[in-house]
C-alpha cells in the first residue's frame, strides 16, 4: 500500500483553500481542509496530519491562538504559517507557537 503524507490546510478563505487542496493533491498529497480554527481541532482530533498549512489572519481563533492550541494538546505536527504578515514581531510570535520557518 502506498501511504502519502496527509496536510491540513486551515484558511478562511474558500478560494485559497480549494485552490492549495488542488496544488498539494496535484502533487502527489492527501489533503483536508478546515474553515475555522474549531474545525481545524475536530480534525486534529480525529486523523494524524503530516504538516498544518496555518492562516494568521482569521476570525474568531486566529491562526496563532490555534497554533497555541494545538501545541498545548501535544500534537507535534509542523506548522507553516501562510501569512501577509513580515514584521520581526510577527515572525518571533509564529517561532514562539511551534510554526516553523522556510
Amino acid at each position: 500500500m502506498d501511504f502519502k503524507d496527509h496536510l491540513l490546510i486551515v484558511d478562511d478563505d474558500e478560494r485559497l483553500r480549494a485552490l492549495l487542496s488542488e496544488f498539494v493533491e496535484s502533487h502527489g498529497f492527501l489533503s483536508s481542509s478546515a474553515e475555522t480554527g474549531d474545525k481545524a481541532l475536530e480534525l486534529l482530533s480525529c486523523f494524524k496530519f503530516d504538516l498544518i498549512v496555518l492562516d494568521v489572519m482569521m476570525p474568531g481563533i486566529s491562526g496563532l491562538q490555534l497554533a497555541e492550541k494545538i501545541r498545548e494538546e501535544k500534537i507535534n505536527t509542523p506548522i507553516l504559517f501562510l501569512t501577509a504578515l513580515g514584521s520581526t514581531d510577527d515572525k518571533i510570535k509564529g517561532l514562539e507557537m511551534g510554526g516553523m520557518t522556510i
